[in-house]
């Protein structure tokens, strides 16, 4: 930390401001990871509400989403659809 510090200290604000938001981009990676975390805060609430074939459903959703990007997303939004036409 203290060697970043001290590298930065001769740098203009434009380039520590250019650097932050390379930093600080998402990558495919981390989309990833946050659909499938979102997938399981979904199938945890889907639980906690009484709802076990849909929390099983958002679980396996979720595994499946390490394989098939954006899966566990589109079978959460496919239920939440359900849910309001039922």
């Amino acid at each position: 930390m203290a060697r970043r510090r001290l590298a930065l200290a001769g740098t203009s604000p434009f380039s520590v401001s250019a650097l932050v938001l390379v930093m600080t981009q998402l990558t495919g990676r981390s989309v990833r990871d946050l659909g499938i975390v979102s997938t399981l805060v979904d199938a945890v609430v889907a639980f906690a509400r009484g709802r076990p074939k849909a929390g099983a459903l958002l679980l396996g959703a979720a595994a499946l989403s390490a394989r098939i990007p954006g899966l566990g997303v589109a079978v959460s939004v496919l239920l939440r659809v359900y849910r309001k036409l039922a």
